[in-house]
């Protein structure tokens, strides 16, 4: 993400968005992405479960993750966002990502 969009919320309030992260450059030749999971905590000390997000569903697609979410209409703050791939040659594989969720002026 470039410095200019750090503020710009990705997920507005009340708002059903996609996100996906994908495992191919990553995976081993003949690996593919068999199923997996998205995980969403507050970027606070400690981390602590997201309020400002709600996962719907995490589907495969290709070797990409792919995730239905919906922010709350209060939800707020920097959300970590851990994306973990089970494939064919490993149990657990996981990518983490960092994002802003906010209102929109």
């Amino acid at each position: 993400m470039p410095v200019t969009a750090r503020y710009t919320p990705i997920a507005p309030g009340d708002a059903n968005e996609v996100l996906a992260f994908d495992f191919s450059p990553i995976l081993s030749e003949g690996e593919t992405v068999t199923g997996g999971t998205l995980a969403i905590v507050t970027n606070a000390f400690p981390p602590a479960a997201s309020t400002a997000l709600t996962v719907n569903y995490v589907i495969v697609s290709g070797n990409a993750l792919v995730a239905s979410v919906t922010a709350a209409s209060n939800g707020s703050g920097d959300q970590i966002l851990t994306f973990t791939a089970a494939t064919t040659l490993r149990p657990s594989l996981s990518r983490t990502a960092l994002i802003f969720v906010g209102p929109t002026s």
